[in-house]
């Protein structure tokens, strides 16, 4: 994941949580001891492959853009340097995998295409 993948947004408020907008396309940070909320959005160009997290931390929240790998898409493992072929997304963050040794479920942040010259 780069920096272009994934936006941090620290919370304004000590005391706080976030609740998802899908109408408005983001996530709002709420204070909890008045009714002031401000809205985070992801770019535009990320349409609705986003999702959000709070940070490790816990002061702020992270959004951060989905990759969807297309099915027959050629990939490696950054874990191993296994090579695969995308069958299909199994959830938000994981896909099935054709490798020599089978089918097997490798995790987004693992997966890097093969760039093909």
């Amino acid at each position: 994941m780069t920096d272009d993948d994934r936006r941090i947004h620290p919370s304004p408020f000590s005391q706080w949580h976030a609740t998802q907008d899908t109408s408005a396309r983001g996530v709002w940070l709420c204070d909890k001891a008045s009714d002031r909320k401000v809205l985070v959005q992801p770019p535009t160009e990320w349409g609705r492959r986003w999702s959000w997290n709070v940070t490790e931390d816990g002061r702020g929240i992270y959004i951060r853009q989905e990759r969807q790998f297309a099915p027959e898409a050629k990939v490696f493992n950054r874990q191993d340097g296994e090579s695969g072929t995308i069958l299909n997304r199994v959830s938000h963050d994981e896909y099935e995998v054709m490798t020599d040794h089978g089918i097997e479920v490798w995790r987004d942040e693992d997966i890097q295409a093969v760039e093909e010259d």
